[in-house]
């Protein structure tokens, strides 16, 4: 009932021609929080859940950079649309942890307060963990990406070197492409095209070089 009043006040008041910065913050905060939890799919997705808690073990995180750059990592999968607004949002978090000396709201009290909106799954998760924990996972990852907020969505040199690296190593001279297909018939150079695009694109190749 407190919720939908809130609601209704920032409703008029901007219809009214109000700026939301006259509004209470806190009903701000909770219609964010509500916006995010009533989506159809959770904006980090149910299908990436297990992925998103593994980034940072099944025990209490510590912010490491192997954890961060996990995370960071794991948001690539996000479709364009929800990592955009996901980089959006937690751009806007970091301003507001930067005044955690007049708000008390540092990233890991943010995290506390936006986790359950942001990153959760109805269904029975694969992974074994209480619920303490889990709740505590999905925390330490909202408060890494607030953390990272200006590196979410972005590529890293390192993983930038190693796509060039992939490439490097798939791609064929022309003149070996050349001396492979002299003498065949016209049908037989479409196959060794389309078995050698095949070969390019293999997940195992991509995981290989990913991992050196």
């Amino acid at each position: 009932m407190m919720l939908w009043s809130a609601m209704l006040f920032v409703q008029s008041h901007v219809e009214a021609g109000g700026d939301l910065a006259d509004a209470p913050a806190v009903d701000v905060a909770s219609l964010l929080k509500q916006f995010f939890r009533e989506l159809p799919d959770p904006l980090m997705t149910s299908a990436l859940y297990d992925v998103f808690v593994q980034c940072v073990g099944a025990a209490t995180a510590d912010g490491t950079s192997a954890h961060a750059d996990a995370v960071l990592l794991a948001c690539l999968l996000l479709p364009d649309t929800n990592l955009a607004t996901l980089r959006y949002l937690v751009m806007f978090l970091m301003r507001v942890a930067a005044m955690s000396g007049h708000n008390r709201m540092d990233a890991s009290n943010l995290a506390v307060c936006l986790a359950p909106n942001l990153l959760y799954c109805e269904h029975v998760s694969a992974l074994t963990l209480t619920d303490s924990l889990r709740l505590e996972a999905e925390t330490t990852v909202i408060q890494l990406l607030i953390e990272n907020a200006a590196h979410v969505g972005m590529v890293s040199d390192s993983i930038f070197e190693r796509a060039s690296l992939l490439n490097m190593c798939f791609m064929l001279p022309s003149e070996s492409v050349a001396s492979r297909t002299a003498g065949m018939t016209d049908s037989r150079r479409v196959v060794a095209k389309k078995k050698k695009r095949r070969r390019s694109g293999s997940l195992q190749g991509v995981i290989s070089i990913l991992c050196i």
